[in-house]
């Protein structure tokens, strides 16, 4: 699965091509700019919220500042430069590569996080927080997301211990996307088939692990289609077999509204204003009003 991080104007997108960065306009399908440099092929890359400040991370660990109005990288890492990953983290038993990991910005600008499955004894998801202003990448925190923790919540929301194992074990195994809510509290981190964590941004503990999606989809282990609401507490999700759309309420198993996909599978969701979702089912994209 690519990347495609959208320009602020909506007219152009950044997308990872190898061990480079293209920037392309939209309209006219030409190249603006290439962002070349990095040791290995380009896992994701995130543009600020704030500024033309782009980040980008390769399956080596290597961090990679950039601005969009330039094609000289501002700052850089070295390979193994992103916590959990590189030489550290292959003594400790990781793996040195890291072909799934996200990026995301909070909604300030000022911090991005990079998150990664992990595979060190008894931790699902492994990040690392990084200061937006600070060059070259600076982190500030990491964390680690353990099964236990992940367990307790499902205990705590009365998810059944099928689930339990098929999150843990499957779900998690990859890590397709990541990103902050509207109010920057919280971080979800979106893993394969339906399955996706709920982090305390600050705390980084479990929030939610909503399931009640999962219920009968068929174990289907696509790239989760899931994103933040703009309301109190809310997350929007796509069932593990693409076809019901579920409006969670309070980022644990209480789901208020459900609607049906209309027979294609549902490959994208974009939360926009009050009630209303863009959601793309097939190639057509359409306008869902949430309900209550």
């Amino acid at each position: 699965m690519t990347s495609v991080t959208h320009a602020h104007s909506g007219t152009a997108c950044v997308v990872p091509s190898g061990p480079s960065l293209t920037y392309v306009c939209h309209l006219t399908n030409k190249i603006l700019r290439t962002f070349p440099g990095h040791v290995s092929s380009v896992a994701c890359a995130s543009l600020s919220p704030g500024s033309d400040k782009l980040v980008s991370v390769d399956t080596s660990g290597q961090m990679k500042q950039w601005e969009l109005t330039s094609a000289a990288a501002l700052a850089a890492g070295p390979a193994g430069s992103l916590l959990g990953s590189g030489p550290a983290a292959k003594r400790r038993g990781q793996a040195a590569s890291l072909p799934r990991v996200s990026l995301a910005w909070d909604p300030t600008g000022s911090v991005y996080c990079a998150c990664h499955p992990s595979s060190s004894e008894g931790s699902i998801l492994a990040g690392t927080m990084y200061d937006g202003g600070g060059s070259p990448p600076a982190p500030f925190a990491s964390f680690d997301v353990t099964r236990a923790e992940v367990e307790k919540a499902l205990r705590r929301q009365g998810a059944p211990t099928t689930i339990d194992s098929w999150i843990s074990d499957v779900g998690m195994r990859e890590v397709t996307g990541a990103e902050f809510s509207a109010d920057g509290e919280r971080f979800m981190v979106k893993g394969l088939g339906g399955c996706f964590v709920i982090l305390d941004a600050f705390s980084y503990g479990v929030v939610g692990v909503p399931v009640e999606h999962l219920q009968g989809a068929g174990g289907e282990e696509g790239p989760t289609v899931a994103c933040f609401g703009r309301g109190a507490m809310e997350a929007v999700v796509v069932d593990g077999g693409g076809e019901k759309i579920h409006l969670y309420k309070n980022y644990m198993s209480s789901v208020s509204a459900v609607k049906e996909a209309g027979g294609d599978k549902v490959v994208g969701l974009e939360w926009i204003k009050g009630r209303d979702v863009f959601v793309t089912v097939g190639s057509t994209v359409a306008l869902w009003q949430g309900g209550e």
